[in-house]
């Protein structure tokens, strides 16, 4: 998430004090503070579920802000037990250059989970790489 400072003063971000609920966990900030005028910083939040379902947390981040001392922000994520089965609707079909180490190949339906990298026989470099998109 990002944490944008419009206004004209430096904005403090106590980092040390951000509070994360849920099935959610706050990676190192990557923020210095204060935040200048016009500038941002990025907090990484991951989704680390420990049962299946619609899973709710928040992250109460506090500031120097006298208008808004406290910020909140509300997270959802969905967790399941297992993968669902993927749908493909559609494959490109690139043309190969002889010379080419890496391919990618844009795999289109849905269901599918984050981007994967095939790995045919035993290569330590991907050969193939996946992107899966879905429908617009």
């Amino acid at each position: 998430m990002q944490i944008q400072n419009t206004g004209n003063a430096n904005l403090t971000v106590d980092l040390a004090h951000i509070v994360i609920t849920g099935n959610f966990t706050l990676a190192t900030p990557n923020c210095k503070s204060p935040i200048l005028p016009g500038g941002d910083c990025l907090l990484s939040v991951s989704f680390a579920p420990k049962s299946a379902g619609n899973l709710t947390g928040k992250v109460a981040i506090p500031t120097n802000d006298p208008a808004h001392p406290q910020l909140f922000v509300s997270l959802s994520g969905t967790a399941v037990t297992s993968y669902p089965v993927p749908s493909i609707q559609s494959v490109d079909q690139p043309a190969i250059p002889t010379s080419s180490s890496v391919v990618t190949l844009r795999v289109y339906g849905a269901n599918f989970f984050p981007l994967r990298r095939a790995r045919p026989g035993h290569h330590r470099k991907p050969l193939m790489k996946v992107e899966t998109v879905f429908p617009p």
